[in-house]
């Protein structure tokens, strides 16, 4: 009999590294709140610090990690990180708004060995980018920036954030950046996070406006171009009653595939859980010690809840977002299609396990 073993990684394959909180602009849809004076501004590494934990991830064998922040443009040690991480094998990819770009810090930057750029940008027309990203002149300045990443030759993505003011702005985006030779674009609704968690009511975009661009970007196809919707995949997964199951959240997993190091050097699996304020700091503790404290702190398989425990769907979506349930102050991740918006009403049995909508008085 052929005996399986299950494998155990070695390392995250993906980390994301947001290096300081500040940010020169604020833009209503951040999903950390950051600013010029923002709002969670927890103690950042120095640059010596940073580069001490550039080399440990690069001794732990992670494959990628994604400078973000708030801006990293900010920091003077940016292409100092990028090659460290080069020298550990580690590909880099950086997430900005590029406002602060000149030619130098681009070229600086490539011969690091900088992999990607992803640039933020929010609409088609002055007024409004500037509008919702909080800085004057700031879609002046980001399209500078890109002429500077293509003069340097560094590879381009963008990333659109969808919201109720520039949901009509998008297609037309899409097409100037095409246009100035950005490679791919990820074009992703708001998220209930950050900044945007507290002004969700106003920015999240009508479903009759989500299915409209998704009809408008329907001529682009991936990887040129991907659009993603929390809102239309739960609108189909509502209407489908139960076909369709959660996306899976990497905190059941016995290793998690990705990470998320803040400013602090703390270490926790994803942006949302930030708000438990756990500590795990891997400047301290070191990152591979860190990474494999991530279940055992944020999701004990006992601490499921039954209708979790219970779902035929558990061994994939490994009980949704815990986060988001925390947030709304319930027992399961409310955005799960498959707990019914009726009370103490199961939806289907499967192998003999038994989906248990919120509100059933079965307890854990």
């Amino acid at each position: 009999m052929k005996v399986v073993r299950e494998t155990q990684l070695s390392a995250p394959v993906e980390v994301t590294w947001m290096l300081t909180n500040r940010c020169n602009l604020g833009c209503n849809f951040c999903m950390v709140e950051s600013g010029p004076h923002p709002a969670v501004l927890a103690e950042e590494l120095n640059a010596e610090e940073q580069l001490a934990l550039a080399e440990d991830l690069g001794r732990s064998g992670v494959l990628r990690v994604v400078l973000t922040g708030g801006e990293p443009l900010l920091l003077p040690q940016l292409p100092q990180l990028v090659a460290c991480l080069h020298r550990g094998g580690v590909q880099t990819y950086l997430t900005t708004n590029a406002t602060l770009l000149d030619a130098e810090l681009a070229e600086s930057l490539r011969a690091a060995g900088l992999n990607e750029a992803q640039i933020s940008i929010a609409a088609a027309d002055d007024a409004l980018n500037d509008r919702i990203m909080g800085g004057r002149h700031s879609r002046k300045h980001i399209l500078r920036g890109i002429a500077h990443l293509r003069q340097a030759g560094l590879p381009m993505q963008a990333k659109l954030t969808v919201t109720a003011d520039n949901v009509r702005s998008i297609p037309e985006l899409c097409r100037q950046l095409f246009a100035l030779g950005v490679g791919r674009i990820k074009v992703a609704e708001v998220g209930n996070s950050g900044r945007a968690a507290a002004n969700m009511w106003r920015l999240r975009p009508a479903l009759n406006e989500l299915l409209w661009l998704e009809e408008a970007l329907a001529d682009y196809s991936e990887p040129t171009l991907s659009f993603s919707s929390h809102s239309l995949s739960q609108e189909t997964m509502r209407r489908a009653r139960g076909v369709a199951h959660p996306s899976p959240c990497t905190l059941g997993e016995r290793d998690p595939v990705s990470a998320v190091l803040f400013p602090s050097g703390n270490l926790i699996p994803c942006n949302s859980v930030w708000i438990w304020g756990k500590e795990n700091n891997a400047r301290q503790r070191g990152f591979i010690a860190a990474w494999r404290r991530l279940r055992e702190i944020y999701r004990p398989p006992q601490n499921l809840p039954a209708a979790c425990r219970e779902c035929r769907w558990l061994d994939e979506c490994r009980g949704g977002c815990p986060a988001q349930a925390t947030l709304a102050q319930r027992p399961v991740d409310p955005a799960c299609p498959l707990l019914a918006r009726r009370e103490g009403v199961a939806l289907f049995r499967h192998r003999g396990r038994v989906t248990i909508p919120i509100g059933s008085n079965e307890e854990a």
